[in-house]
């Protein structure tokens, strides 16, 4: 029979499996009996059925009649061809595993495939400076602080039955190749998150995600994941605030077995004598400076206390200070696990206390003002010069109300003498391009500098914090909306006009989401702004 057939799971997409034999594939064959057809449907639903071998799976033409021999021709039967006559495969019950199974168990780490860039050069990676090294110190109760977490609020809970039955969370732990990041980030969600998210479950009793940071429009920056707890609000379920930014590293080119505060403090000192001899400064960073001063970003901007950094083989815990602005960093979390005393604390076991913490006790309040905020530079000799800027130079709204741009997360703030701004942030941890990206938009105010106050917003500078890249915009209301846009037409031609007169073209000045994204109201004017491309 040389037809199509279709296999599905439940409620999902039917899955095709082909029969037909085409000439180019001469190793196919057509399914022929029912033993063919079950070994189809493995390889169709690996996930489904992969723990079972094909000598326990069944054939049915219904839910409760006899099994199909194995040997029974296909071209034989009259059912399986549409939904009311589908056809039924059976597989053997599995248990459901406890808590305890679930917390025990040890993630497979991936393993190396094959790469194309065998090294990263910091200089190609994000211009930074690093913070003074007595702000990353080594997070030395950790382990202790775990155990006592274990003790008192684990062990009720281990042996409560789990969503997952042991085979399928066998499948979870398959070892995966990986040849990039994203292989790596795949292999986590299946060997850890889909686990954290089911003993959070249980054991805090609220639903959670581990989301991508890429698009999301609560995170600022992007972050390769963030974890967030489901709330209800105004009767309707929605993931709430961001507990956890978490960032993910490719082990072969990240060192393990070493503490970051440690390390960063080595390659601070170093970093501090290279650029004492004049070499370039940026070119005296590590993949560990780097890192560090990352997460610091990435909890800094989202105000939450702690921040995890895995390689998959292994995760770095960071928690910052309330009062003095540290970070404490763990030692490194193999996936084995880690001991206290004499006291064998799972990988899991670690993951739950930080998830623990930073959901009752993350979210860290930033000071309404630092008062006065610090000239950046006196006398500021070019205004388009890239700057650094330091914590009592810059302050974000206590709001922190996010907009998410094409490359660009936007927040309010302050500088000394001007407030009420806008800053537009380019994570250049997660892109490098983004240095390149925010020179030119830099370069576009710059060449536009006559317009600036009525075509375009205003610009402040353009600052390094942390190996964050600001650009400082004037504040210029909000976007023009679909329905507005005919009262304002003849305003945004004359704008986009005045801009041709300099040579500059925009490249995105569309409606998206019933509203124009880089075209702004600003009281009864337009300004147009996002000149990146």
């Amino acid at each position: 029979m040389n037809e199509a057939m279709f296999v599905r799971h439940k409620h999902n997409q039917p899955i095709k499996i082909e029969i037909e034999t085409f000439q180019e594939r001469k190793r196919q064959r057509p399914l022929l009996d029912v033993d063919d057809f079950i070994e189809a449907v493995k390889k169709a639903l690996p996930f489904h059925l992969g723990i079972f071998d094909a000598n326990q799976l069944t054939l049915h033409t219904g839910v409760e009649t006899p099994s199909l021999a194995p040997e029974l021709l296909l071209s034989t039967l009259t059912t399986g061809f549409t939904a009311k006559t589908a056809l039924v495969i059976k597989a053997p019950q599995t248990t459901n595993l406890k808590f305890s199974d679930l917390l025990h168990t040890v993630p497979t780490s991936c393993t190396k495939y094959r790469y194309t860039r065998t090294s990263t050069s910091p200089k190609d990676s994000v211009p930074t400076y690093p913070r003074a090294a007595k702000e990353f110190t080594v997070w030395e109760t950790f382990e202790k602080q775990v155990h006592e977490f274990s003790e008192s609020q684990i062990s009720p809970y281990m042996l409560m039955p789990s969503n997952f039955r042991d085979g399928h969370a066998e499948v979870m732990q398959m070892a995966k190749e990986a040849s990039c990041e994203r292989d790596i980030e795949s292999s986590l969600e299946l060997s850890t998150f889909e686990f954290l998210k089911d003993l959070v479950g249980m054991m805090m009793g609220v639903g959670s995600a581990f989301r991508r940071g890429m698009g999301d429009v609560t995170i600022v920056l992007q972050p390769d994941y963030l974890w967030k707890v489901f709330e209800e609000s105004n009767g309707c379920g929605i993931y709430g605030q961001v507990c956890l930014p978490i960032e993910v590293k490719r082990f072969w080119l990240f060192p393990e077995n070493i503490n970051l505060a440690s390390q960063y403090h080595l390659d601070y000192e170093e970093s501090q004598k290279k650029a004492a001899g004049g070499n370039d400064s940026n070119e005296a960073l590590s993949a560990t400076i780097l890192a560090v001063n990352q997460m610091f970003a990435y909890s800094l901007f989202n105000n939450c206390r702690y921040a995890a950094l895995t390689t998959q083989h292994e995760v770095h815990f960071f928690k910052r200070s309330d009062t003095t602005g540290a970070v404490e960093i763990s030692d490194p979390i193999p996936l084995r696990g880690i001991y206290y005393e004499t006291n064998h604390l799972s990988f899991f076991t670690c993951w739950l206390f930080l998830l623990w913490n930073a959901r009752e006790n993350g979210i860290y309040t930033q000071p309404v003002c630092i008062t006065p905020l610090k000239p950046i530079n006196t006398p500021i000799q070019n205004l388009y010069d890239f700057r650094e800027i330091k914590a009592d130079q810059i302050h974000f709204a206590l709001d922190l109300k996010i907009g998410k741009g094409a490359v660009g997360t936007v927040v309010s703030g302050n500088l000394m003498n001007a407030s009420g701004l806008k800053f537009k942030l380019y994570d250049v941890y997660h892109d490098p391009n983004y240095i390149r990206i925010s020179a030119n938009e830099v370069a576009t105010y710059k060449l536009l500098e006559g317009l600036q106050g009525t075509v375009i917003p205003k610009f402040y500078g353009y600052f390094n914090y942390h190996g964050i890249l600001i650009i400082a915009l004037e504040d210029c209301g909000h976007p023009l909306t679909v329905e507005e846009y005919p009262l304002f037409e003849s305003r945004v031609n004359s704008c986009v006009a005045e801009l041709l007169t300099f040579g500059v073209k925009h490249q995105d000045l569309e409606d998206r989401d019933n509203m124009y994204p880089n075209i702004l109201k600003f009281g009864d004017d337009i300004r147009i702004i996002d000149f990146h491309l």
